[in-house]
C-alpha cells in the first residue's frame, strides 16, 4: 500500500474550501491535511504539515496566490503547488 498524497487546500472563499476538501476526502489516496484562507496562511501552513501538494487559489488577501506560491518554492521545494482560480 502507497502513503496518501497529502494535500493542502488554499483559497479564500470558506464554503468552496468546505466542498473541496469533503470531494478531496472521499478519493481513496488522498488525505487532506488542512485547509488556509490567505497566502500568509498557506506558508505557514506547508511549513508546519509540509504536505506533498498545495492547491492554491491565485487571487486572495495576505499577498496573494502567486507570492504564497514564492515562497513555498523557496523555502519548501518539495511541495508541489498547484493553481486554483
Amino acid at each position: 500500500m502507497t502513503a496518501p498524497l497529502r494535500v493542502l487546500l488554499v483559497d479564500d472563499h470558506q464554503l468552496f474550501r468546505r466542498g473541496l476538501e469533503a470531494l478531496l476526502a472521499a478519493i481513496d489516496g488522498i488525505e487532506v491535511l488542512g485547509t488556509a484562507g490567505d497566502a500568509e496562511a498557506a506558508v505557514r501552513a506547508v511549513a508546519r504539515d509540509r504536505p506533498d501538494v498545495a492547491l492554491i487559489d491565485l487571487h486572495m488577501p495576505g499577498g496573494g496566490g502567486i507570492a504564497a506560491i514564492r515562497d513555498i518554492n523557496e523555502h519548501h521545494p518539495g511541495v508541489a503547488t498547484l493553481v486554483l482560480t
